[in-house]
Order: structure tokens, then C-alpha cells, then sequence
């Protein structure tokens, strides 16, 4: 009895996710970045700080790689790696 109830619960986290996921690809907007753009970089907040006087856009950064939706940019002397997601 338990196994079958976990295995229907199974079957509807299955199904969820999967509409969760189709949800979310028809909102998404592709963001296509090339070698060399320059893009605006979105600092959060880091702890102990203000969240009303820090200022939220850091930029522009250069962007040195893309693989698939990821990114590489140059971030001052530092480099990140963020994801492109509109």
C-alpha cells in the first residue's frame, strides 16, 4: 500500500515538473551574447550592506565567453560567470 502511494506521488512530482518546465520555456526570452559585447552586470546585495544605497547595475562588462546559455565577462581585474536568461 505504501509503495503504490509513493510511487503515484512519484508519478504526479513527475508530471508537475514537466508542466513547471514548458510554464517556464514559454516566458524565457533567449538573450544572444557574442564575444566582445558589452553587457550591464546585476550585483546583489551582499550582506551588511544597503540594499537602497548600493547601486544595482555594474557595467559594462566585456563579455569573453559564451557557452550555450552561460557566459564568461570581465568584471574590472575579475572574471565571472553568469547565466543569460531574460
Amino acid at each position: 500500500m505504501l509503495q503504490s502511494a509513493h510511487a503515484i506521488a512519484r508519478e504526479y512530482l513527475f508530471q508537475s515538473n514537466a508542466r513547471s518546465k514548458l510554464d517556464y520555456d514559454k516566458k524565457a526570452v533567449r538573450i544572444a551574447l557574442q564575444v566582445g559585447d558589452k553587457v550591464l552586470f546585476d550585483e546583489s546585495v551582499r550582506r551588511g550592506t544597503s540594499k537602497k544605497l548600493s547601486t544595482q547595475w555594474v557595467g559594462p562588462c566585456a563579455v569573453l565567453a559564451v557557452d550555450g546559455v552561460n557566459a564568461i565577462i570581465k568584471k574590472g581585474v575579475t572574471q565571472q560567470r553568469l547565466t543569460s536568461t531574460g
